[in-house]
């Protein structure tokens, strides 16, 4: 979850799609903040991890931005550009 004061929270990221293409591992949980900035040529959203599976971090990674409005969503290559994709999906999130 992308929260607006600049946090965000992961479940269950694929460990070979964000960390290590060449060892998967099991997939993990994260926190940490974010920041929106202009790519070339994608806008990019980099992710610095402070938390990982329960434990003290300090790793960034970037997903691209696509789409727009409503249909916005997060992505990053499972491989290669151009190759498969791994979709971070929009939820609605139940009022506190």
């Amino acid at each position: 979850m992308v929260e607006e004061n600049g946090q965000f929270t992961a479940h269950a990221l694929p460990q070979a799609t964000f960390w290590r293409r060449d060892q998967p591992g099991p997939a993990f949980d994260g926190k940490g903040t974010w920041k929106l900035q202009k790519g070339a040529p994608y806008w990019e959203l980099k992710l610095w991890f402070r938390e990982i599976s329960g434990q003290s971090a300090n790793r960034e990674i970037t997903v691209l931005v696509s789409g727009g409005g409503l249909s916005t969503y997060l992505y990053r290559w499972k491989g290669e550009e151009g190759e498969d994709q791994y979709k971070l999906e929009r939820r609605s999130v139940p009022p506190h």
